[in-house]
């Protein structure tokens, strides 16, 4: 806990963008190694630098036209996915970084987007 009420200052950085707002948020996938299964795992992260934020990034699980299309969460995101606020009003218009990780789960220019 925080006796002074201070938010701690959150940064994420991705290729060449360092975010630091706390309306962003982030989703992205990660690989694991499962000790019970002793097999390679994927994760979903869903993160935000403030609540804002993890507000903004858990607005891509909500379905875009009820009850007619999937939520965006569950078939239309890529490896990674960075959001604010204006993702609401925007849509895809308003991912600030998307892309694809690169065969070693690095970043690669070449299969991502970002706004810095």
């Amino acid at each position: 806990t925080n006796k002074n009420n201070d938010a701690p200052n959150l940064s994420l950085t991705l290729g060449p963008c360092t975010f630091d707002s706390p309306d962003v948020g982030v989703v992205f996938t990660a690989p694991f190694w499962d000790e019970e299964t002793g097999g390679a795992r994927l994760r979903v992260v869903v993160a935000g630098l403030g609540p804002p934020g993890l507000a903004a990034a858990m607005r891509l699980a909500q379905p875009t036209i009820p009850p007619m299309m999937r939520a965006p969460f569950s078939n239309q995101v890529p490896d990674f996915v960075v959001v604010d606020h204006n993702v609401t009003a925007m849509g895809t218009g308003g991912f600030l970084a998307a892309g694809f990780w690169g065969r070693r789960w690095e970043f690669l220019p070449a299969t991502s987007y970002w706004r810095c």
